[in-house]
């Protein structure tokens, strides 16, 4: 069997989202994972607006919510004592205006559904033993597992590109001599998904209680059960497991006559805070926990993960179609401050939780409570969960250009609001769009003439004609990528794969595009 372009290494989420996007563009893909199948434990469970656009462009969007939980509102108090409650709804320029709760291996159910209908190879019990790097291509040794996890002979597969989803002790990230960097919370946490029975618990609500004792949060599942989250001191080695004992504990702590039944899942874990110094070294790519960890706090983790599987893909899948190569040179100037800010926002939430002094703790409170009320707060915080419009700055990827009012689109690096793409017979509404304003219609058809296959030329979604004619590019993650008058859409035309028949030659997307073209 002849290699794939692209091999990913984990069959997490990360990965999956990359395989998917990568054959909806007609890229030959293939995964491996030392698994013996895909990981039954619940982990990670809301999903946010950009996390649920991103599934939405591969066809699982209307699934996930036919089977997840809407969560309405968020409502945090401190003994019991009401601080603030935020409501959802109002975030703008998508329809998942809501977080959506749904247990991570549903996610990843449908995902590799997803995989099957557009023929991805997945290859469980395969385990990647290393990885050799060259400037423009990868080798990959994997050697098929038995059931006893012993591996057999490796087999070498050579890669234009290798997406390392592998976890938190990736193997391709070590072979690519990318370190960690970050740090670990000083208390245990737990987990445990059961049915929690207790007065005043709405079925679309998450509660955070921050006590003397930690925090508890409780959030629904879809299926009328609940997590419980809770933290503890770290016990002695070789302490008894009391992982349940230890959650219920903390739970009556609050409501006394609380009780949990039907426990599907009981879990406890360290927070290790990490973001790896590198998301890129030639044809790697990291992605997920293999480039990042997260505290909890905010359900960041699965959502910065699935974000990262889709950047990469999109990007690879454009050069090899044709595009420059700095266009994958802006997956670690983008990716790796967005995961920055999502850990360093976990983080800072996190260490609210556990505030012990009884003074800093009132103070916490009260500061909780003036600020939780007030809208531009709640929007503001909201919107950092979301992760929807990251407004991207310092990206080799983008074309800088002043986008004309008249498209009704915001400024070049930010969140378009277009809804997704018309979808092609397989589902793939991963496209690239020209947004134009005020061609005459021999430019029009010169512009969609020049642009590379697959590029989607449309009207702007506002009323109005620019002051002078204009083409605005929208990415395939919704981000206005670029803006040139009409004479200097070659910028755009050169990133994407082409250039223009006719006309003045194109200037450099940005000056350090030529250092870092691939």
């Amino acid at each position: 069997m002849s290699s794939p372009e692209v091999v990913v290494v984990g069959a997490g989420p990360a990965g999956l989202v990359a395989a998917c996007t990568l054959a909806l563009q007609g890229v030959s893909v293939r995964v491996y994972d030392a698994r013996q199948g895909p990981d039954d434990q619940p982990r990670a469970l809301v999903l946010w607006a950009g996390c649920l656009e991103v599934l939405d462009r591969l066809g699982v969007g209307d699934d996930i919510l036919e089977q997840g939980l809407v969560l309405q509102r968020a409502r945090y108090s401190s003994v019991t004592r009401p601080l603030f409650t935020v409501g959802f709804g109002a975030l703008a320029g998508t329809r998942f205006t809501r977080p959506v709760c749904l247990p991570q291996p549903v996610v990843v159910d449908l995902l590799l559904a997803r995989a099957a209908t557009l023929g991805v190879d997945v290859r469980w019990n395969h385990r990647v033993t290393e990885v050799k790097l060259d400037d423009d291509r990868a080798v990959v040794q994997v050697a098929g597992t038995t059931s006893s996890n012993t591996a057999g002979t490796p087999t070498e597969v050579t890669a234009r590109w290798v997406v390392g989803a592998d976890g938190s002790r990736s193997v391709v990230r070590e072979a690519a001599g990318v370190e960690m960097e970050g740090r670990t919370f000083t208390r245990e946490f737990l987990l445990v998904d059961g049915r929690v029975v207790s007065p005043d618990l709405p079925a679309d609500e998450a509660r955070y209680d921050l006590g003397p004792h930690g925090v508890l949060v409780v959030v629904p599942l879809p299926d009328g059960t609940h997590r419980v989250f809770a933290d503890r001191e770290i016990p002695p080695e070789g302490t008894p497991d009391t992982v349940f004992d230890d959650a219920l504990a903390a739970l009556r702590l609050r409501q006394p006559s609380a009780t949990i039944s039907d426990v599907r899942w009981a879990s406890r874990f360290r927070v290790h805070s990490r973001v790896a110094r590198g998301f890129r070294r030639g044809p790697v790519l990291l992605a997920g926990d293999a480039a990042h960890g997260h505290s909890p706090a905010g359900g960041q983790g699965l959502n910065t993960a699935v974000q990262d599987g889709f950047d990469l893909a999109w990007r690879i899948a454009a050069v090899s179609g044709g595009a420059d190569g700095v266009v994958v040179d802006g997956y670690e100037a983008e990716r790796r401050p967005a995961a920055q800010r999502a850990v360093q926002q976990a983080d800072a939430q996190t260490k609210l939780w556990l505030v012990a002094n009884p003074v800093r703790r009132r103070l916490r409170d009260a500061l909780l409570r003036a600020l939780g009320s007030r809208a531009r707060f709640q929007q503001a915080a909201v919107g950092r969960l979301a992760q929807l419009d990251l407004g991207l700055r310092n990206s080799p990827a983008l074309v800088e250009g002043q986008v004309p009012q008249a498209t009704g689109l915001p400024a070049v690096g930010h969140w378009s609001g277009l809804p997704v793409p018309p979808r092609d017979e397989l589902g793939c509404a991963v496209r690239h769009r020209l947004v134009v304003s005020g061609l005459t219609a021999q430019q029009r058809e010169a512009l969609a003439g020049e642009a590379p296959s697959g590029v989607l030329v449309v009207d702007p979604p506002a009323a109005g004609t620019a002051a002078r004619p204009s083409v605005v590019w929208v990415r395939p993650d919704g981000v206005v990528g670029g803006a040139t008058d009409w004479d200097g859409r070659g910028q755009i035309l050169r990133l994407l794969g082409r250039r223009p028949a006719a006309g003045p030659e194109a200037r450099p997307v940005r000056a350090e595009s030529e250092v870092a073209k691939g």
